[in-house]
Parts: structure tokens; C-alpha cells; sequence
């Protein structure tokens, strides 16, 4: 097998920063077809999507310059950071929406901690895996420490009480002990051990995982049936942008049912070209983390790879109903500045994978010659 030339990895990283702009703009997009021109401020969600956008702009650019492997050796700082502002929301008093506490109000702007929980797990078992080295993969000095931190932190996010971003940390961190030299015997052994007490968890919050699965096998949730509703009135073209009306009748449209709006307004063809992009942002990404020389690279461009595609995964099966309902945005189109502030981050650290590949890669061209005065 070839490796590849400077020529595709350039490919790729165009590939990935394109996918991630054209999903962004379309995120806008959503955000001033949804919104009211009536609002006090109109389009209001627009113009702050637009601010975040530029900001996960800047922070990508950040982390494309600082480099992935400053970031990892950071990586234990970011998750006690990420502790305290989820043990912040664990404080009497804090404000409810929707029966959970998941948002930290910081007057104009609010921080939703567990968005960056996702980002500080990948780098923070890449930092570990990188520390323990061989002993990464044997339990008493490996994969216990690691779960103990994994647990740590589902266990913060749980008690919001969020069960479907918990659910996404502990496959997001699986996968990270895995693709980090984990054995799969061991590791399974321990997630059978692990199971009792996740459940013993979840009793504690049992009302609220009650009320989820009673809405998915009964007559589903509102939400749900409102979007299957309008996902048909798209049709295959769609209804025109701004021409909707799901935003009258779909809670939270704005946000975690985005691909409601996409669907009515552009039709199927207009929902397919968005899974398109996401799927070409993760052939990409996964793409950039395959071609790494060094494993901890390869960690970090996997690890945040899979974090935004399987998030995407996970959005579009609820709204679908082919999942319960899990409350969980979905990256770029929803309204949000902490999701999309850690994608930022996350694209930036892919970047800086995909340049150091680019930098390592051999100058030869498709036809397996040297470029012209180049030396032989």
C-alpha cells in the first residue's frame, strides 16, 4: 500500500474544513428560517449562531497552530476543569429546564459543561494511554484508573440528569480505551462489572429514565410525532427555506429536531446532501487518523472523529424515532454556543493531525515520480 502523497492529505483537510463550513452555514441557515421576524430581536438565534460560528472559527484556528500534542499533554487540566464546572451544576438552586440542570447562565451566554466533557475524554485517554504505555491495556495498571476517571465523569453528567450524553461518553470512551491498546477481553469484563452499578445509578433517576422509555414504546413522544409529521410534508424538494411551519409545532426545532427543519424546508434530497456532509467529514477525519505515524495522533483524530459522527448518528435516529428520545443536539446545525465552540476545537485538532501527516508525507506525485528539480 502507497502512502499518501502531500497532494491528498491536502485533499483531506480541505475536505474536512469544507464539510464542517458548509454544515455551519446551514446550521444558520435553520436558525433564520425557524426564528420569528415578530421576536423582540429579529432573528436573534441567527445573529448569535453567526457570532458563534466566527468564535469556533477562531478556536479551530487556535488549536490548528497550538497542535494536538500540546493539547494532550494539557489533557489532565481540561478534565478536572470539566469536573468542576459539572459538579457547579450539582450546587441547590441552580436552574432547571426540562427537569434537568445542565446549563451554567453566564448572563448573555450559557456554558453546557457536558459538551466539553466529550472533547476532554478523548484527549484526556489519549494522554493516559500515552503515559502507561504497554501497561496501557492490563487492568489493575491500565484500564481500572481509566475507568475510574471515565466513571467520574458519566457519573457528574448523569446526576443532571442527562442520560443520553452519558450514554455518548461511555461509547466515545470505550472506543478511546480500544483504539489505545485496551484488550478486548479484559475491558469487556469489566464493563460486565461496571453494568450494576450504571443501573444502581439509574435507579437513583428512575422517574426520569421511566418517562423516556414509556414515551418511545408508547405513542412516542410529542416531539417525535410532531417531526415524522413534517419530515413527509418535505417531500423531495421541500417546502423552500423560511417557507416551513414546524417551527409552530416542533419543540426545541431550533435545536436538538434541527433536522426536522432541514427536511421540511429542502426535502429528502436537502436531508440526504447533510447526512452527505457528514459523511464526508468523517471519511476524512477518520481518514486524517489513519494515516498518522504516531498513536497519539492517530487517538485524537480518531477519537474526535467519532465524537462528531457518532453524535450526528445518534440526533438523526431520534428525531426519527428509530431511538428514545435522548435530548441531544446535533453538531453544527443546532442552535448552541458550547457545541459548537468544542467542535471547533475538535476540527482544529483534527487539522493539526492532517498538517503533521502533510508535513511527513513524501513529495511524490500520482505517477510515482519526483516533482521537476526535485532531487532523486
Amino acid at each position: 500500500m502507497t502512502e499518501p502523497t502531500r497532494a491528498q492529505h491536502d485533499a483531506r483537510m480541505a475536505t474536512l474544513v469544507l464539510s464542517a463550513l458548509a454544515l455551519a452555514i446551514i446550521g444558520v441557515l435553520i436558525q433564520v428560517a425557524v426564528d420569528s421576524p415578530r421576536a423582540p430581536v429579529a432573528f436573534q438565534r441567527a445573529l448569535r449562531q453567526v457570532v458563534y460560528v466566527v468564535a469556533a472559527g477562531g478556536l479551530a484556528w487556535g488549536a490548528y497552530w497550538y497542535g494536538h500534542k500540546r493539547a494532550i499533554r494539557l489533557a489532565p487540566w481540561g478534565l478536572y476543569a470539566t469536573w468542576i464546572l459539572l459538579a457547579v451544576l450539582l450546587i441547590p438552586g441552580m436552574p432547571k429546564r426540562g427537569g434537568a440542570t445542565r446549563w451554567i447562565d453566564l448572563g448573555p451566554v450559557n456554558m453546557q459543561p457536558s459538551e466539553l466533557a466529550k472533547l476532554a475524554l478523548v484527549l484526556f485517554v489519549t494522554h493516559f494511554a500515552e503515559k502507561k504505555g504497554q501497561t496501557f491495556g492490563t487492568v489493575r495498571q491500565g484500564l481500572m484508573p481509566a475507568l475510574g476517571y471515565v466513571a467520574v465523569t458519566c457519573g457528574l453528567v448523569l446526576l443532571e440528569p442527562d442520560l443520553g450524553q452519558t450514554v455518548l461518553l461511555l461509547a466515545l470512551a470505550s472506543v478511546m480505551m480500544v483504539i489505545n491498546g485496551a484488550a478486548i477481553r479484559n475491558f469487556m469484563v469489566l464493563i460486565g462489572i461496571g453494568i450494576p452499578l450504571l443501573v444502581a445509578f439509574m435507579g437513583s433517576k428512575w422517574e426520569y429514565v421511566r418517562g423516556r422509555i414509556e414515551s418511545y414504546l408508547g405513542e412516542g413522544s410529542y416531539q417525535v410525532q410532531q417531526g415524522l409529521i413534517f419530515f413527509s410534508e418535505g417531500g423531495a424538494l421541500g417546502t423552500g427555506i423560511g417557507q416551513g411551519r414546524s417551527q409552530l409545532f416542533v419543540p426545541e426545532i431550533h435545536n436538538d429536531f434541527a433536522m426536522v427543519a432541514v427536511a421540511e424546508q429542502t426535502g429528502f434530497f436537502g436531508a440526504l446532501c447533510v447526512i452527505g456532509l457528514f459523511l464526508a467529514l468523517s471519511w476524512s477525519g477518520f481518514r486524517i487518523a489513519l494515516a498518522a505515524k504516531e498513536r497519539g495522533s492517530f487517538s485524537v483524530a480518531f477519537g474526535a472523529t467519532f465524537m462528531i459522527a457518532l453524535q450526528a448518528c445518534i440526533n438523526i435516529s431520534v428525531v426519527t424515532g428509530s431511538i428514545p428520545p435522548k435530548g441531544m443536539s446535533i453538531p453544527f446545525l443546532s442552535f448552541g454556543g458550547s457545541s459548537l465552540l468544542m467542535l471547533g476545537l475538535a476540527i482544529g485538532l483534527i487539522l493539526s493531525v492532517a498538517r503533521e501527516n502533510a508535513l511527513a508525507a513524501s513529495p511524490v506525485n500520482a505517477t510515482g515520480a519526483l516533482p521537476e528539480g526535485a532531487a532523486a
